[in-house]
């Protein structure tokens, strides 16, 4: 994490020289706070990062690590689903909602949130089932072996 606390304090530093220069050389203040913000922001993560990364280390801190050393479990990653297209679609209703009438923008949202409930949870009733089945002994047999 120290070293994308780095990477951020970088950041900052350009959004603070680019800030400075397009408030000098430029006719429109609007531009130069939107880079005097984005430094302050990039500052509160690198400030997160730096804090939270004096606790806790990361494989990518140590210049000494290898590749190898740093693998890991990373997560669970769903192959293929049809929920984000189904949340594109939804969501388009509810953004056309205002645009057409309001009964779209209900609808359309109603969708949304049950498709953004189905991608959540996509997964939940498959590995419960698996729990349980592994709980009572089911599918701990060897291929060929009977019951």
């Amino acid at each position: 994490m120290i070293t994308s606390a780095r990477l951020f304090a970088v950041l900052a530093l350009f959004f603070l020289v680019t800030g400075g220069v397009y408030l000098f050389t430029g006719h429109d203040p609007a531009g130069a706070a939107a880079l005097i913000f984005s430094m302050v922001m990039s500052l509160l993560v690198a400030g997160f990062l730096w804090y939270t990364g004096r606790r806790s280390r990361l494989p990518a801190d140590d210049s000494q690590i290898e590749i190898p050393e740093g693998a890991g479990d990373i997560g669970f990653f769903s192959p293929f689903s049809y929920w984000p297209a189904a949340i594109a679609v939804s969501f388009g209703l509810l953004l056309l909602g205002p645009i057409i009438s309001y009964w779209l923008l209900f609808i359309g949202g109603v969708l949304t949130a049950i498709t953004i409930v189905g991608l959540v949870f996509q997964h939940e009733s498959t590995d419960e089932k698996n729990s349980q089945d592994a709980a009572r002994g089911h599918g701990t047999s060897a291929p060929g072996e009977g019951r």
